[in-house]
């Protein structure tokens, strides 16, 4: 009896020192031989996190319009006639004939063109040559062209964007003086802005400068409505001037009236 009471208290405390030995070594060794894994984090690059919070609602669309546009001008023009003896010449074409009278030191001329119409001026000397203005003409013109609108359509109201508008309008002149016909074409091209408001009216805006083949420049705006979506209309004013005759100028109201077309095409797409 008292010898195993001897051996269990010899025994307990090196059970005691093993189980301490075991307890704070073990930790040790576990931790070097386990592996922790990293957290990967996904990394994005700002272009695609832009294109990833981007609703369907802030794409940029590309659509169509088409316009049938009519202008009243007011036409005013310039043309350099030639005097030879007792005849009138426009260009190498006979358009009248001269005569004069002389009083007090000065000419009275006389240029007796077509159609009945003449044209009376003083000089100090017999001229060779004179300067004619047209009388003021009234003339319809008519054209078209094709809007290329890009648009960003917000879910909560009405789209905004711009577009550029380029078209073509056709001028014939009839000249009465002169027996004469001028033809040019103008070519307007230019940007417009789309103004928000109602889903079913809103209003847009356009700048087009303006260009001629036969030398005449100038600049042309328009004012639109757009009805749901569908067709636009509305007012417009055109001048113009001639650069290589001076005193060549038109100028007038118009109105407009187009329809636009469906969606054509994405610029750009949205990945999820």
């Amino acid at each position: 009896m008292k010898i195993t009471l001897l051996l269990i208290l010899v025994l307990l405390p090196l059970l005691n020192l093993a189980q301490g030995k075991f307890d704070s070594e073990a930790p040790f060794h576990r931790l070097n031989s386990i592996e922790i894994p990293k957290e990967k984090k996904k990394k994005y690059k700002t272009r695609k996190l832009r294109k990833i919070n981007k609703g369907p609602g802030n794409k940029i669309t590309l659509k169509t319009a088409f316009r049938m546009d009519a202008f009243f001008l007011n036409t005013r023009n310039s043309y350099d006639l030639e005097i030879a003896g007792d005849r009138v010449f426009y260009e190498g074409n006979q358009v009248g004939n001269y005569s004069f009278s002389r009083e007090t030191g000065k000419f009275q001329n006389v240029a007796h063109l077509q159609q009945g119409e003449n044209v009376y001026w003083n000089s100090n000397e017999m001229p060779s040559e004179y300067k004619y203005e047209s009388s003021l003409n009234h003339h319809t013109v008519f054209g078209g062209s094709i809007e290329w609108r890009f648009l960003r359509k917000d879910r909560m109201g009405p789209p905004s964007g711009f577009f550029i508008n380029t078209g073509v309008l056709l001028i014939n002149k009839p000249v009465s003086g002169l027996n004469i016909q001028e033809n040019e074409i103008l070519l307007p091209i230019g940007l417009g802005f789309i103004i928000p408001g109602d889903e079913r009216l809103r209003v847009e805006i356009t700048t087009n400068a303006v260009v001629g083949n036969n030398g005449s420049a100038g600049i042309k705006f328009d004012f639109s409505f757009v009805y749901q979506d569908l067709i636009k209309f509305g007012p417009g004013f055109i001048y113009t001037q001639n650069t290589e005759m001076e005193g060549s100028k038109a100028s007038g109201l118009g109105l407009h009236f187009g329809v636009l077309m469906p969606k054509l095409q994405n610029t750009r797409r949205t990945f999820r």
